[in-house]
Order: C-alpha cells, then sequence, then structure tokens
C-alpha cells in the first residue's frame, strides 16, 4: 500500500542522508524521490525496469531505465510567487510527505487536491503586507482559497502542473508490432511500476 512505501522510503533516506525522519517528511517531493532513486540506483542497480504499455498494439511490456540518469526537470515558467491582482497574491511552498499524510496520498478526489493547495500556501501578501502561514488558522486559508475567481484558482493549478519533479524521457519500441515510441516516466511509482 501507498502508506507503506512511504514510510519505507522515508525510513531510508532518513538513513542514508543521516536526517532526522521529520526533516525528510518536509522535504519537497521531487527532492526527496530523487534522493531515494540515487540511493536505489547505488544499492539495488542502475537500471530499473518500468512496464510501459504501445500506444500502436496496447501491448504491455517492460523498458530498461536507467536510475542514475534521472534529473530533477524544472520548467522555466514556473513560480513560487503567484500574483492573483494588483498587488495581492499568494507564496507557495512545494507539497512534502507532511502534506500528503493521513491517507490524502492515496485519495485523488477533488477533496484532497483542495487540502493539499491549502497546505502549501506558505504567505499571503497584499500591496502593503506578507503575511505568514501561521497568521492564520486553517478555516482561514481555506475560506480565502473557496472565495478565489477561477482564474485565480488556476494560477495556483498552474503550480503544480509546473512544479519540479523526477523525470525521464525513455525511448522505446515495441516487441510486438515494432512501433518506436517515447514516454516521460515520473515519480517513483512510475520508475518501479
Amino acid at each position: 500500500d501507498s502508506e507503506t512505501m512511504v514510510d519505507a522510503i522515508s525510513r531510508v533516506v532518513s538513513s542514508c542522508f543521516s536526517m532526522e525522519e521529520s526533516e525528510v517528511r518536509e522535504m519537497p517531493l521531487f527532492d526527496l524521490e530523487y534522493c531515494f532513486l540515487q540511493i536505489r540506483s547505488k544499492s539495488v542497480g542502475e537500471v530499473a525496469t518500468p512496464s510501459v504499455k504501445c500506444s500502436e498494439c496496447g501491448n504491455v511490456y517492460e523498458v530498461d531505465v536507467d536510475v542514475s540518469e534521472i534529473g530533477i526537470e524544472k520548467d522555466e515558467k514556473h513560480s513560487t510567487n503567484i500574483e492573483l491582482s494588483d498587488g495581492v497574491g499568494v507564496m507557495m511552498k512545494y507539497p512534502s510527505l507532511g502534506e500528503l499524510g493521513s491517507g490524502v496520498a492515496n485519495d485523488s478526489s477533488s477533496e484532497a487536491a483542495l487540502d493539499i493547495l491549502i497546505d502549501c500556501i506558505d504567505k499571503v501578501y497584499d500591496s502593503e503586507n506578507v503575511h505568514d502561514r501561521k497568521d492564520f488558522s486553517r478555516d482561514d486559508i481555506e475560506e480565502f482559497v473557496e472565495g478565489l475567481t477561477k482564474d485565480n484558482f488556476e494560477k495556483i493549478s498552474n503550480f503544480f502542473e509546473t512544479m519540479p519533479k523526477t523525470q525521464k524521457k525513455v525511448e522505446h519500441k515495441c516487441p510486438n508490432c515494432g512501433h518506436e515510441d517515447e514516454i516521460d516516466i515520473e515519480g517513483i511509482e512510475n520508475f518501479f511500476g
């Protein structure tokens, strides 16, 4: 299950990097994934064999991926500072295991996504002041988010869509039909599943 995998990854990274588990749980997910994949490449081997599905014939087969070549891809348009209107905006922090705790990682509902969005708002600012997250209750932030316009909500959603991620482009050829394709493998689960 996903929670067991998260706990195991947290313990492994904590042990190998001489960090407290609480520190590991606050790392941005892409940094945690990168660290874990590098540990995996040195301890188990540099090649992982995730399954892919041919876009032509639907055949499922394994491809070799050199885990040591995986990097963190950054979108040049990405920003943690999101201006919502004239002088008003939010500064975001990246989701970590801490934000994904309590079963949220297993829940793909819009409510779970909203919870993550709320947890990732680090500061709210206007033309005169910057307010830290700790200055607001969760209910205050929730009310703020629920009052966003569709356009503002899309701006914040874009933060998550463009944030850095562990990713590798893999070229492969289907052994069944010979179709050549390229896929992006992202996140720990994709490298091992």
